[in-house]
C-alpha cells in the first residue's frame, strides 16, 4: 500500500518523530509505457509492485535511530480496510462506525488534486463509483476521527464522475506517491518490468540515486493506427486485415460529435427513438450511407429519418457503394471521432466481401464465432486470428437455436475484460431503427459498405436463434449498427524452403504499412522461440508489398530455428508470424556441385553438376566439363570405341551399362531408334527397373565423387516443374553468352544477384570470366548451346541446346529440355540422336 508524505501525512496523522535515515530514489524508464514494475530486496525478500503510469519508488537505508524532538512512528498512511477499500472496477467502499460527514479527496498518480466528495453519509457500508479516466490514484477519505488513503486503479473510463469538485481554488498538490522499501547496506535489488507478455529484469545494489532503464521488443501498434482499436487482428481477405474499434459508433447531433461506444457492450437503443438534428444525446443506429457529409444523397445527415431508400443513394444512384467517388461517405472515412484519433481518413466500414470471408472464408472461421451474453447485453463474439483462451475461462463457439434457447457463453465485466485484452470482439443485439421506432435486444443487423439492390445495401445479420444469418440486403432507410475498423499493418513470413544442412531460404513481405516510412525490413532468426533483430536479422531492400527472399547461411546442422520477417520504422519494429524449420543432417557433397538448389517437385530439391558430361572412349572414363561454358561440340565428328578425346553428345540411354538396349555405349553412332530401347522395350524410361540405365546411376563419374548412384538425369515432369511451375519459375531463367558461349540460364530457387552484376529475363545477357564467376557462386547454372550429333555429323552448336531426360516419349522418341535463342520448351527428341546431358544430385 501507498505511503503518503508532506500534505497527506499531515492531514492524515500531524506532527511526529523520524528516524535517521537515507533515502534514495530509484526511478525507472523503459521505450514503451510499462505496466508495471516489480522491486524486490533480495537479501530480505520484501516486494513492492509499481503500477503504471508510476515510475518512482523511495528506497529507505536502514541506520541508527536519532531523536528528533520526541518518540513516534514514521509518517505514514493509516490502512484501515475496514473504513476504505477499492472492491471492483471503479467501486471503493466506505464503512462508517456512525452517521457523518465524509470527505472523499482523490488525487492524480504525481500530487495533483482532481476532485472532492464532502456529504453527509448514514452508518454502514455505503458504495462510490469514481467517475475519472483510466489510471493510478490516490484517494483520501475522513469521517467522524476516522482517516484513511488508498491507492485504486481504474482500468475504465467512468462518466459522470461522483466526486464534486467543491472549491475554486486549486488543491495543494501532494509532494509524493512513493512507495517506500527499506534495506540494510550491501542488499542487492531485483527490478523486473513488465510490458506485455515480455518481462526484463535488471539488479543493482543502491548506493545513489539511480535509474533503471528497461528495454521490451515493441511488435504492434508501431505503424500509424488510430487510438480506440482492439489489439488483435483479423483477416478480411488473403492479404489484409484489420483492427476493429473499441465500440459501436455513436453520434450527438446538437454537438455534431461522434464517439466510440466506451465499452463494447454499450449501445444506446431506444434513445434513437428521440433521433433529430437538435437531439442533445447520443444515438447508435444510422441509415446506410449517412456521414454527415453530402455525396449527392438527399438524406446524408446520421439524424436523417426519410423512410425512402432512394434519398440514400450516394450521388443519386442505387448501385453506388461507399466506395470510390463515394468513399467519404463511409462513416468513418470523413468524419472525425473524438475518442477515435479524432482526424478524417482513419477509419472504415467492412464490405460484404469482407464480412463474409471474416466469418465464413478465414482460416478455421466456424470455431472463432459463437453467441454470448456479456454484462447482462446479448450478442455475438467473433475471435481474432490468433487467439489464446484466458486461463480460467471458456469458450463454445455456434448459437443458441430453439431448441436451445440458452445463451451459450456468460461473461460479467471481469470476466469479458480478460477476453478482450486477448483480442476478443463483442457485436451486441442493438436492434434497427425505422424511422423513429427502435427495436431492441433480439437481432442485431450492422453495415457493410456495399449497396445490394435499387432499395437495400448489404449489411451483417445476426439473431439470438439460430446465429449469423451472414451478409443479407437490409433497406437502405433503415437505422442499423455501424463498427468500423482500420486497416492494420502487415508484416507476412513464408515457409522456409531450400532447407540445407547450413542454410535455409525464408520469404517474407509488408503487405500492409498505413504509409510509414519504413527504415528496415528483413528476416530474424533464432534457436529459441519469438526472434527479434536483436538475436539474428539479415535485412532486404525492397519497395512496399514486393515479396523479399533471403538466405540464412552458418546455420547448425540437424538444429531447429524459428524466423520471422520484420519492418522497423521511426516508431519501433513489427513482425510478421513467426515459422520454424530444421536444418539437415550435414551430408558430404562429393565434387561436382553447383552450390544453388532448385525444386523439381514439390517435395524434391536438386543441384546441378557444375558442367556437361563428358567421356573418353579409350579409358572408359566419365567427367564433368571443367566450366559450365564447356562444350566439346564439333570434336563428337571423331566418336569411337577407341577415341582419345573427350564427346558429350550421347544417344538416348547410353551409359556404358548393358539395359538390355543393343546401342547401349556412349560412343554408338547405330541410327535406329529401336535400338537405345531400355529392356528393347519403346516405353521404357531410365527409371524403374532400367535406372541404371541413366547416365548419372551407373556411372562413377571422376570429378563427381567418383562413385556409383550419386548422379542422375532429370524426369521430364522436373524439368518441365522447374520451367514453369516452381515459385517465380518464369523469372528464373533467361538467355546469355559466357564467355562468347551462347546458351541458357537458370537461376536457383533462392536467388541472390551479385553486387555489381544485372540479369534479364526478356533481352541477351553477356557475361565474361570473370562475371560468370560471381554468378555461379551465388548458384547460377548455365547450359550451353551445344548442338545435337546424327551419327557423327554435328550440328547447331552454338545455335541450340538440347538435353535429355530420363523420360521415354513414344516409339520413336524421348523427351528433353529443347532451346534456342529465343525460346525453351520440354520437347522429344529422336533416341539414336546424341544431345547433351546435365545430371543432378538430390539434395
Amino acid at each position: 500500500m501507498r505511503k503518503f508524505y508532506s500534505f497527506l501525512g499531515a492531514l492524515l496523522i500531524g506532527a511526529t518523530s523520524l528516524f535517521a535515515q537515507t533515502n534514495y530514489t530509484v526511478t525507472f524508464s523503459a521505450n514503451v509505457e510499462m505496466e508495471k514494475v516489480q522491486v524486490k530486496n533480495l537479501s530480505s525478500g520484501e516486494t513492492k509492485t509499481i503500477y503504471s503510469p508510476d515510475n518512482v519508488i523511495t528506497l529507505q537505508k536502514n541506520a541508527k535511530q536519532e531523536q528528533q524532538g520526541g518518540t513516534g512512528t514514521p509518517i505514514e498512511s493509516v490502512e484501515q480496510f475496514d473504513f476504505l477499500k477499492q472492491t471492483a472496477g471503479n467501486e471503493v467502499v466506505v464503512n462508517m462506525e456512525k452517521a457523518g460527514r465524509l470527505n472523499l479527496t482523490l488525487y492524480s498518480s504525481n500530487g495533483t488534486f482532481v476532485a472532492r466528495y464532502s456529504n453527509n453519509v448514514d452508518a454502514g457500508q455505503t458504495s462510490f463509483q469514481i467517475g475519472a479516466s483510466s489510471g493510478v490514484y490516490a484517494l483520501v477519505a475522513s469521517a467522524n476521527n476516522q482517516q484513511a488513503s488508498l491507492k485504486i486503479i481504474l482500468t475504465q473510463s467512468k462518466q459522470p464522475s461522483i466526486l464534486e469538485v467543491i472549491t475554486s481554488k486549486p488543491e495543494p498538490m501532494l509532494k509524493s506517491i512513493d512507495d517506500v522499501i527499506t534495506f540494510d547496506e550491501g542488499d542487492e535489488f531485483e527490478f523486473t518490468g513488465y510490458y506485455s507478455n515480455q518481462t526484463d529484469v535488471k539488479t543493482a545494489v543502491i548506493t545513489v540515486n539511480k535509474t533503471i532503464t528497461f528495454s521490451f521488443t515493441t511488435t504492434w501498434i508501431l505503424f500509424p493506427v488510430p487510438k480506440s482499436v482492439i489489439k488483435s487482428s483479423f483477416s478480411i481477405s488473403p492479404n489484409n486485415k484489420v483492427y476493429f474499434s473499441q465500440g459501436n459508433l455513436q453520434c450527438h447531433a446538437s454537438a455534431k460529435t461522434w464517439k466510440f461506444a466506451d465499452n463494447q457492450y454499450d449501445i444506446i437503443g431506444e434513445a434513437n427513438e428521440n433521433i433529430s438534428s437538435t437531439f442533445n444525446g447520443w444515438f447508435d443506429l444510422f441509415g446506410w450511407g449517412t456521414s454527415g457529409w453530402n455525396s449527392g444523397a438527399n438524406a446524408y445527415q446520421p439524424y436523417s429519418t426519410s423512410w425512402s431508400d432512394s434519398n440514400y443513394y450516394p450521388g443519386g444512384d442505387y448501385n453506388n457503394n461507399l466506395t470510390g467517388n463515394y468513399a467519404n461517405a463511409d462513416w468513418g472515412v470523413y468524419n472525425k471521432i473524438s475518442n477515435g484519433g479524432n482526424a478524417t481518413g482513419l477509419w472504415r466500414t467492412l464490405t460484404y466481401e469482407e464480412w463474409r470471408y471474416l466469418l465464413r472464408e478465414r482460416t478455421n472461421a466456424s470455431s472463432k464465432i459463437g453467441s454470448a451474453s456479456v454484462n447482462g447485453q446479448r450478442g455475438v463474439i467473433i475471435l481474432p486470428d490468433d487467439w489464446i483462451l484466458p486461463d480460467g475461462l471458456t469458450f463454445s463457439s455456434g448459437f443458441s437455436s430453439a431448441s436451445n434457447p440458452d445463451v451459450i457463453n456468460l461473461y460479467d465485466v471481469s470476466k469479458w475484460e480478460k477476453m478482450e485484452k486477448n483480442g476478443a470482439i463483442f457485436l451486441p443485439y442493438a436492434g434497427i431503427r425505422g424511422n423513429s421506432v427502435v427495436a431492441v435486444g433480439s437481432e442485431g443487423y450492422y453495415w457493410s459498405s456495399s449497396a445490394c439492390t435499387e432499395d437495400h445495401a448489404y449489411c451483417m445479420k445476426i439473431k439470438l436463434l439460430n446465429g449469423v444469418v451472414g451478409a443479407s440486403g437490409e433497406r437502405r432507410a433503415l437505422g442499423c449498427s455501424v463498427r468500423l475498423v482500420c486497416d492494420a499493418p502487415m508484416v507476412t513470413t513464408w515457409q522456409a524452403t531450400n532447407i540445407t544442412y547450413f542454410s535455409a531460404v525464408v520469404s517474407g513481405s509488408v503487405l500492409k504499412d498505413n504509409e510509414a516510412a519504413i527504415k528496415e525490413r528483413g528476416i530474424c532468426w533464432s534457436t529459441t522461440k519469438n526472434p527479434t533483430i536483436t538475436d539474428n536479422k539479415i535485412t532486404c531492400e525492397t519497395e512496399r508489398g514486393e515479396l523479399f527472399s533471403i538466405k540464412l547461411t552458418d546455420l547448425s546442422e540437424n538444429t531447429t530455428y524459428f524466423a520471422r520477417a520484420y519492418a522497423t520504422n521511426a516508431e519501433g519494429t513489427l513482425y510478421g508470424d513467426e515459422i520454424t524449420f530444421t536444418t539437415k543432417e550435414k551430408v558430404t557433397i562429393e565434387g561436382g556441385a553447383i552450390q544453388g538448389t532448385f525444386s523439381v517437385s514439390e517435395t524434391k530439391i536438386v543441384y546441378f553438376s557444375k558442367g556437361n558430361l563428358q567421356y573418353q572412349a579409350s579409358t572408359k572414363t566419365w567427367k564433368f566439363a571443367d566450366n559450365q561454358y564447356d562444350i566439346m561440340g564439333k570434336a563428337n565428328k571423331n566418336i569411337s570405341s577407341s577415341y582419345s578425346g573427350w564427346i558429350d553428345l550421347f544417344g538416348w540411354g547410353t551409359s556404358g551399362w548393358y539395359s538390355g538396349a543393343k546401342a547401349y555405349q556412349p560412343y554408338s553412332t547405330n541410327s535406329s531408334n529401336s535400338e537405345y530401347y531400355p529392356g528393347r522395350e519403346y516405353r521404357n524410361s531410365l527409371t524403374g527397373n532400367y535406372a541404371n540405365a541413366d547416365w548419372g546411376v551407373y556411372n562413377k563419374i571422376s570429378n563427381g565423387g567418383n562413385a556409383m548412384g550419386l548422379w542422375r538425369t532429370l524426369t521430364y515432369e522436373e524439368w518441365k516443374y522447374l520451367l514453369r511451375e516452381r515459385t517465380n519459375a518464369s523469372i528464373k531463367y533467361g538467355f546469355a553468352t559466357v564467355n562468347d558461349v551462347p546458351g541458357l540460364i537458370l537461376l536457383p530457387d533462392s536467388w541472390i544477384l551479385p553486387e555489381g552484376m544485372t540479369f534479364s529475363i526478356f533481352t541477351q545477357n553477356t557475361y565474361s570470366t570473370a562475371d560468370w564467376t560471381k554468378m555461379e557462386a551465388n548458384g547460377a547454372v548455365f547450359l550451353p548451346a551445344a548442338g545435337g550429333r546424327n551419327g557423327t555429323g554435328v550440328n547447331f552448336v552454338g545455335s541450340y541446346g538440347d538435353y535429355w531426360s530420363s523420360s521415354a516419349y513414344d516409339d520413336n522418341n524421348a523427351y528433353c529440355l529443347s532451346f534456342g535463342s529465343d525460346r525453351v520448351s520440354t520437347g522429344n527428341g529422336s533416341r539414336y540422336r546424341g544431345l547433351s546431358v546435365r545430371l543432378v544430385r538430390d539434395l
